[in-house]
């Protein structure tokens, strides 16, 4: 099932492959589909078994919860999340090191320059194309003195 989802990726609509492609640009430590479906074949069940624990053994959570929500409650799940995974009598992982934290958390595209990326649709029977035009905006928040980057496609 897995891969015949990444087989099914040629088959997106252009838009789709090339938000695709800016989330690769942007995104620290992406790895592309092509990479990930090559290496399918050779995981079975038993490797994951045998492998997950090691995989667990650091862990770095970041969470985003949005929506109807009273304030208090995204701390009580995060905290329950994180006395899952980090405290007990057999806790599941340990909190990564600050060295193995992502280096680039914000990709700024510097004043003055432009960057492209160009790629061929992947499904050639499909006449459509696209175009997905990224800005980055620095806007001063009002409140406060903090700075927020938006980004806007």
């Amino acid at each position: 099932m897995v891969t015949k989802d990444y087989q099914n990726f040629k088959f997106q609509q252009p838009y789709q492959q090339a938000m695709y492609y800016y989330s690769l640009i942007l995104h620290d430590q992406a790895l592309p589909w092509t990479e990930q479906l090559e290496v399918l074949p050779h995981l079975q069940v038993d490797n994951l078994l045998k492998f997950y624990l090691q995989m667990l053994s650091r862990t770095f959570l970041e969470c985003y919860i949005a929506g109807n929500i009273e304030p208090k409650e995204p701390e009580s799940i995060i905290q329950h999340i994180e006395d899952v995974f980090y405290k007990g009598l057999q806790p599941l992982s340990l909190a990564l090191f600050a060295s193995q934290h992502l280096s680039t958390r914000v990709v700024k595209l510097v004043r003055g320059l432009n960057y492209s990326y160009n790629a061929e649709g992947l499904n050639p029977s499909d006449e459509n194309s696209a175009l997905l035009h990224y800005i980055q905006v620095h806007v001063l928040k009002a409140l406060g003195n903090s700075n927020e980057y938006h980004n806007a496609l």
